[in-house]
């Protein structure tokens, strides 16, 4: 499971193994073209009536340089930092400090769904050295329904895109030890614990 194997295979065989998964990324895309185009939204549910507001309301007050630790909208105030939810450490949010939220929140969802598919994509071809075998595990993991379902709570989307990363890092770190392989393990295991969903951090720690 050494991926190193295939930086060093002829330039050919690297642009096939490219190829196969650009066309991960464009299968994984396809249901999404209204989300892209901006015909359809992903606003709906909870991410609609607690989440997104809650991110806009984070990174706005950053933005204006005021704390965004302490919020009033709740009962007699709320410690931001300490909702899950808020995952307010969590850099990719910093998004909708800037942008639109209903267009911040298509482009966040979509970068997700290709970072899980790459994720399941390259674990796969660490694992089996199938290139087919690879674009479908991208394919069946970015698409699958709990990831899919879960687009409502936008804190299972940040830990599930990361999961297959996290296990392509402990692959490698448990094939060799080395401080790049350490990083390739913590970071994923980072991003899930920022993400704010315990119950997704205790699963992927199991």
């Amino acid at each position: 499971m050494d991926v190193e194997g295939e930086l060093d295979a002829p330039r050919p065989a690297r642009h096939v193994t490219a190829r196969w998964w650009a066309a991960t990324i464009v299968l994984v895309s396809l249901p999404f073209v209204p989300l892209m185009t901006g015909a359809a939204t992903a606003v709906h549910s909870d991410a609609q009536e607690y989440h997104l507001p809650l991110w806009r309301w984070i990174w706005h007050r950053i933005a204006d340089g005021t704390s965004p630790f302490w919020g009033g909208f709740d009962f007699a105030g709320q410690n931001v930092p300490g909702i899950g939810q808020g995952a307010i450490f969590y850099p990719p949010n910093a998004i909708f400090a800037w942008s639109d939220t209903v267009a911040a929140f298509r482009w966040w969802t979509m970068a997700h769904v290709w970072l899980a598919a790459s994720g399941a994509f390259l674990w796969s071809w660490s694992r089996w050295r199938s290139r087919p075998g690879a674009a479908v595990s991208g394919v069946v993991y970015a698409l699958n329904g709990v990831f899919v379902l879960h687009f409502v709570h936008v804190n299972f989307t940040v830990a599930l895109a990361w999961l297959p990363w996290l296990f392509l890092g402990l692959d490698l770190l448990m094939a060799r030890w080395s401080a790049g392989r350490l990083a390739a393990f913590a970071v994923p295991l980072g991003m899930v614990a920022l993400a704010g969903q315990p119950q997704m951090l205790w699963a992927a720690l199991v």
